[in-house]
């Protein structure tokens, strides 16, 4: 912007200060003194003269540089405005185009998913029908082939809305044939009993009791480019022979009854196919008139789908016969639509043929045509691609048999054919997205360019005349200074302001940060504010208490982290419906949420909206919780919310001073926060004045009386009401006590377990994919780092471990070795990539057999095994040096960390063998202590030689069900060769059988190797095998105290678990497996537990050094809850005693 002008301003005037004093100096001589004067005149004349000329320079040269710099900008600004413009109309028609391409792929992806499950629909309903016929001939000791399904055509048609036909076909070998030509003779009623529950009244044709040929009439459709003779030499295709028997609808030509369907070269692969891989086929596109008659005359595609029938359930049955069914592919595309209209090309794709195609608009399906390619060329990078009319593998209880295949290979690829399907979109589709908007908000831009500069042109005339004055002052300014002083001085005067002025901006980009903390924490002499306060009583307001149940209980089992994302998610739930039911948020305190309404803004109905945001807390949290429990571990829905309301006047305003808020000040404030204490769990507990004003605004059936009066501190008794349907969220429902409602809540509280179970099993399963994509990006780390893959078969590894080996207890080893530490094999997270699918899924399948395998006992169950699972997992996360932070991107402080905790942290394998062993470490717990197993003499005793039998069973249970090969590729990521995977199996029976705490002999070997490894002498001692005995030590310990952990938590944590086991031991009590009653001595017991197991325990996590302040946390923890035992004990176990008693 030019703010300086070239006009050539007035003269200035200059004083004539200096012109008198000469004048009065030489007064005494009167020629001289008019010599003197013109003198000094034409000096000054001469030197006002040079200083305006040098202003006049300074001025015109700054001109210039603005002009030029105007000119730049003017021109700067027309080349934004061309590119500006270009980029608007690219991105606006890109963004058509991607709109255009995300709709089409979602519509394209309905299209093969719809397509899909109709597929799997077809497979679905033709699979039903055929183990109808094994149960009806299983039902009725009937000898294969003479079967005959009763009402054939009722059942099919009341299945198969997909089918034109469906039809059953036997084995009929050469021997049986005359028998079975007998039998289909004399069972010929079912074609009159279809036709009679049809309705037609003709009188069906007799069948031909022999079984005869096909008669191929036409050539067989896209069986290749060209007509493929079929011939057979294998003799086996004829030792059978498969006559169609049981047809709906019920035949018109009765001549297709018997026809053999062995005798078509397709139909004979695929049945002898299905046969073999006891597994359903599906065909080729072929001509179906033997079947179908003029019906099939249309052109379009069909197929034949084959299930085979099996002579029983067990997994060697044989396949007897054959469901058969036809199927038009419009089948496989019914029930798609697409809103807008526009048409989409699907083009079906086969191995064996050319395909064909389809047009779908809207609701509309055109059949384009035996071939592909019909789509626009354009649209060949939209395509979308899915296997299609994929059969499944096998059936449950049929699995596929291992067989050479028959020589007949290439006429039998003739007969199968995979189909996959594209979707294309079209003109018509993209046109429907083409619109004028790209231009119209081109122009829009260069037009406001061009305003913006046609308005900086007015502006910088109208400045340029202001500038004029301002140039004109500027002249004089610099023309006195110039007057006043030298050149050099001038100079200096200039650098001084400069430096003042660079100065003043260097305090104000240093001292921002002091400038703000200084205001928000004021000097001793402003600490008490000036001004009125902000403050007003507000006498219609209603106040609420929510505080989270069970939320100090569950706070002690988890990270500081994992507590805050829990109390971050519910508060931005109750946030959300406060601001949409214009409720105000006055603060949280710890677990305790506060809210006001009829502040700031009065309003009749605050007790009724208090009301309705009180229940959608509950709802959301109710939901929040169902949602973070994958995420934070066991008994997370288990939390619940107390509610507390209260109306009446309230003092109200900001208390100003450090971290000023808006604070809740009088009776009806401290009412609130009673009712909510004297409250229940997933209740809203409501005062009578809030009642009264509920009932006052026609909400009377919202509230009800509370049957017993509450004593609230400072208030004495108050009457209290229940706010309604707050039941619905409570965790336990009652029901009425007769037989019919205990087996609905019995269903009912098994469904809640199970979708519990669900949720725990895929949150374990994210810990341990956390940890099993460490494990695969170190194992590249090294393959790049050794130049050589490591990996070998995992069908090779794994195998030899077996019960006949003495047993997993003699595995046990005193040192583990783990890897060295190499800084090159160090991961950052960013490097971490996604587990591959099949990988994931066998993961998590993997963990829900566990689950599924696990006993129903009270303590040891999966619910216990999650427990320990958090625990170990919690204590991994803590192991931590001190002063270091686990940088795995840095060599430095990656080397300190793997140091300090011997390894543990730098071996995700290890970290992964730990919580794998916190999963199955109770596995087919059967709720018994060893010493029983041992008294009973039972088989498996003395499989294990009457020593950790439990512990041992739990590792030969897990181990052989992750061998099986359902986990080949589960394997392949854990471990990649031998030593990988001995470290795996050692640290893996190490941690299961370190759960045994009764064993003698176990224990004391624990006890030597601590007191070798944690010696005086040995802390100086850091030779590997120092090391390793260390890290197998501590590993050890870290499962020991969260299989026990429960006794090192929070008291109701402890209560709760120590009530489970009661009531195991109590149960095994009574079935007689005890002989004593554990109620004797529970006190006692649990005394001597924490005595002489617990508190020794926790201080060696103290002692280890390794887990930071936790391991102080859980000795606190241990210390409170043998004080609270020692005191509470015997009344809990009274307690627990009739507890038992009244379930029993």
């Amino acid at each position: 912007m030019n703010i300086f002008s070239s006009s050539s301003p007035a003269e200035p005037e200059y004083p004539n200060d200096l012109e008198s004093s000469k004048a009065g100096s030489s007064s005494h001589d009167g020629s001289s003194d008019n010599t003197g004067q013109e003198f000094t005149t034409s000096c000054s004349s001469d030197q006002s003269g040079s200083r305006i000329k040098a202003a006049d320079t300074f001025v015109q040269g700054e001109t210039a540089a603005i002009n030029r710099s105007k000119i730049l900008m003017y021109f700067a600004l027309m080349a934004a405005a061309a590119a500006v413009s270009a980029v608007t109309y690219w991105l606006l028609s890109s963004e058509e185009q991607n709109a255009m391409r995300l709709e089409f792929q979602a519509y394209s992806r309905e299209i093969l998913k719809q397509a899909t499950a109709n597929s799997e629909n077809i497979f679905e309903e033709i699979y039903g029908i055929s183990k109808a016929v094994t149960s009806r001939a299983l039902d009725r000791g009937l000898t294969w082939p003479n079967v005959t399904l009763p009402h054939f055509d009722i059942r099919a048609n009341s299945s198969f809305s997909n089918f034109e036909m469906v039809a059953f076909a036997p084995f009929v070998s050469r021997e049986n044939k005359e028998g079975w030509e007998a039998y289909s003779k004399e069972n010929q009623d079912w074609i009159k009993q279809d036709y009679f529950y049809r309705g037609w009244e003709e009188t069906p044709p007799a069948i031909n009791e022999h079984i005869h040929s096909i008669n191929l009439t036409k050539d067989i459709w896209f069986i290749h480019r060209h007509l493929v003779e079929y011939n057979y030499s294998d003799p086996t295709i004829y030792e059978y022979e498969i006559p169609l028997w049981q047809v709906s609808p019920p035949p018109k030509d009765s001549s297709i009854i018997n026809m053999d369907l062995a005798s078509h070269p397709v139909v004979a692969h695929l049945l002898w196919d299905s046969r073999v891989k006891k597994v359903k086929e599906y065909s080729r596109a072929i001509f179906l008139d033997f079947l179908l008659g003029d019906a099939a005359d249309d052109g379009l595609p069909r197929g034949i789908i084959i299930e085979p029938i099996f002579d029983d359930f067990n997994d060697d049955a044989e396949v007897v016969g054959f469901m058969l069914a036809t199927l038009n592919w419009e089948q496989i595309f019914q029930d798609i639509s697409f809103k807008k209209g526009a048409p989409v090309v699907v083009e079906v794709n086969a191995n064996c043929s050319s395909g064909f195609s389809y047009l779908i608009t809207g609701e509309k399906l055109e059949f384009l045509g035996k071939s592909v390619n019909r789509h626009d060329k354009k649209y060949d990078n939209f395509t979308e691609l899915t296997g299609i009319m994929t059969p499944v593998e096998s059936r449950e209880g049929y699995p596929p048999v291992i067989h050479e295949h028959r020589p007949t290979d290439s006429e039998h690829d003739l007969s199968h054919c995979t189909y996959t399907m594209n979707t294309y979109p079209t003109v018509q589709f993209e046109e429907k997205y083409h619109t004028a908007q790209p231009i119209w908000f081109s122009v829009m831009v260069a037009s406001t360019f061009v305003f913006t500069a046609m308005v900086f042109l007015v502006y910088d005339i109208l400045v340029q005349k202001r500038q004029k004055k301002l140039l004109s002052s500027a002249k004089r300014s610099h023309a006195i200074v110039s007057s006043l002083f030298p050149k050099e001085v001038q100079e200096k005067l200039m650098n001084q302001v400069d430096d003042e002025n660079s100065g003043n901006m260097r305090h104000g980009r240093r001292g921002a940060m002091a400038d703000f903390l200084d205001e928000a924490n004021p000097k001793s002499d402003d600490v008490v504010p000036t001004g009125s306060p902000i403050a007003d009583i507000f006498t219609d307001a209603t106040v609420m208490f929510a505080d989270i149940a069970g939320f100090t209980a569950w706070s002690s089992t988890r990270e500081p982290s994992q507590v805050f994302i829990l109390l971050e998610s519910l508060y931005a739930a109750f946030d959300a419906f406060a601001r949409k039911r214009k409720v105000f948020k006055v603060e949280t305190i710890g677990d305790c949420y506060v809210a006001v309404t009829g502040i700031p803004h009065p309003r009749k109905d605050h007790a009724v909206l208090m009301a309705k945001f009180a229940r959608d807390c509950m709802t959301v949290m109710h939901d929040v919780l169902g949602r973070l429990e994958t995420n934070l571990g066991p008994d997370t829905t288990e939390l619940g919310i107390r509610v507390g309301l209260n109306s009446g006047p309230v003092t109200a305003g900001v208390l100003r001073g450090d971290r000023a808020r808006f604070q809740l000040f009088g009776d009806t404030v401290n009412t609130a926060s009673r009712i909510e204490t004297t409250g229940q769990k997933n209740r809203i507990h409501v005062s009578e004045e809030t009642a009264a004003l509920l009932r006052a605004a026609g909400k009377e059936s919202w509230v009800e009386l509370r049957k017993d009066t509450v004593q609230a501190k400072g208030k004495g008794e108050l009457r209290t009401y229940w706010l309604k349907n707050a039941s619905d969220l409570q965790s336990t429902i009652e029901f009425p006590q007769d037989s019919g409602q205990t087996e609905s809540k019995d269903c009912l509280e098994q469904d809640l377990l199970r979708q519990k179970h669900e949720r725990l099993v895929k949150w374990i399963s994210e810990i341990l994919t956390s940890f099993l994509k460490q494990i695969i990006a170190k194992r590249k780390k090294l393959e790049e780092v050794n130049g050589v893959s490591v990996i070998m078969p995992t069908t090779a590894i794994g195998w030899n471990h077996s019960l006949c080996k003495g047993g997993v207890l003699e595995e046990v080893q005193d040192v583990v070795k783990l890897p060295k530490f190499d800084p090159r094999t160090c991961v950052a997270k960013d490097e971490l990539e996604d587990l591959h699918p099949v990988i994931a899924t066998e993961l998590h399948k993997y963990v829900s057999s566990i689950e599924s395998m696990y006993c129903a006992n009270p303590f040891h169950s999966f619910d216990h095994a999650a427990h320990v699972t958090m625990s170990v997992v919690k204590l991994l996360s803590r192991i931590v040096a001190p002063e270091t932070e686990a940088n795995y991107s840095g060599g430095n402080e990656a080397s300190a960390l793997h140091d300090h905790t011997y390894g543990i942290t730098s071996d995700p394998l290890t970290q992964f063998s730990v919580v794998l062993s916190a999963l199955i470490h109770d596995f087919y717990h059967p709720g018994v202590p060893n010493k029983v197993l041992m008294n009973e003499n039972s088989k498996i005793s003395a499989l294990y030689n009457n020593k950790s039998i439990a512990e041992q069973k739990s590792v030969d249970n897990a181990w052989q069900l992750l061998m099986s090969p359902a986990f080949e590729n589960l394997r392949g990521a854990i471990y990649s060769n031998t030593d990988d995977y001995n470290r795996f199996r050692q640290l893996v029976v190490n941690c299961v059988m370190a759960t045994d705490i009764v064993d003698k002999d176990l224990s004391a070997t624990r006890k030597a190797r601590w007191e070798v490894a944690f010696t005086e002498q040995a802390n100086n001692d850091f030779s590997e095998l120092t090391v390793n005995r260390r890290a197998t030590i501590v590993i050890e310990h870290l499962i020991q105290a969260s299989d026990v952990v429960h006794t090192m938590q929070h008291w109701h944590i402890y209560s709760k678990w120590n009530a489970k086991l009661f009531q195991e031991m109590f149960s095994a009590y009574q079935k007689g497996r005890l002989d004593t009653n554990p109620a004797d001595n529970w006190y006692e017991g649990e005394l001597a537990f924490f005595d002489y197991y617990i508190i020794p325990l926790a201080k060696k996590l103290h002692e280890c050094g390794v887990f930071g302040v936790f391991s102080d946390e859980y000795l606190t923890y241990a210390l409170n809850n043998r004080k609270e035992w020692e005191r509470k004990g015997k009344k809990a176990v009274s307690e627990m005693l009739s507890t038992v008693a009244m379930k029993s």
